[in-house]
């Protein structure tokens, strides 16, 4: 197998291994942040659309890049959503461990997949995506990539704003009234007259 055959799919898997790295032990890292927003908005959908695409002519540039932010977006909040009902519910750790194996178990099918084709014929959108140019597109490609443009803008900007921002413990007020041991159950319930008894409240 050729290098250029996989090179964009290493790329990706290479580059989720390092903000793993970061998180553990450098987690003040302004290059995690930089590595943080493409590892949600754009590795999980580009490994996807290899799977899914093998050759050049089933997609192009441009339509490969809004439907890959478009499935990034869909993907990482249903393995969230698929964690969120495994017994360790979701966490750091887990997320960081669930989206490279995504990204990597996709990557498996289209970097064996691609060397039965020519090197000029495989889709490799990382690799072979060119920016066209602004004055040849028509007005609905114009609007599409200002709009993609714009949602990467405001998704890192949101990313950069609030990343620095240090996390607030839960803020509310408990009440609660146990009963006997200070334990829920066993209350005095039927007291005659003269009779005391003891009922504890808890603010």
């Amino acid at each position: 197998m050729k290098a250029k055959a996989y090179e964009d799919l290493l790329l990706i898997n290479a580059l989720s291994a390092l903000l793993m790295l970061l998180v553990v032990f450098v987690p003040d890292s302004p290059l995690r942040t930089a590595l943080g927003i493409p590892f949600v908005l754009f590795f999980p959908g580009y490994t996807l659309i290899c799977a899914l695409f093998l050759g050049k002519r089933d997609l192009d540039g441009v339509e490969g890049l809004a439907l890959n932010i478009g499935l990034s977006l869909a993907v990482v909040p249903l393995i969230s959503l698929a964690l969120n009902y495994t017994p360790f519910s979701i966490r750091l750790g887990l997320t960081l461990v669930s989206l490279p194996l995504f990204s990597l178990s996709m990557s498996i099918l289209p970097a064996c997949r691609r060397r039965k084709l020519p090197d000029e014929a495989r889709f490799a959108p990382l690799l072979s995506m060119k920016m066209p140019k602004w004055r040849s597109m028509n007005r609905a490609e114009k609007l599409m990539w200002a709009g993609l443009i714009a949602c990467i803008f405001v998704a890192g900007g949101l990313t950069a704003y609030f990343a620095p921002m240090p996390r607030v413990g839960e803020r509310f007020t408990e009440f609660y009234v146990p009963g006997a041991g200070g334990k829920i159950g066993d209350y005095p319930t039927n007291l005659t007259l003269e009779e005391s008894g003891t009922v504890t409240l808890g603010l």
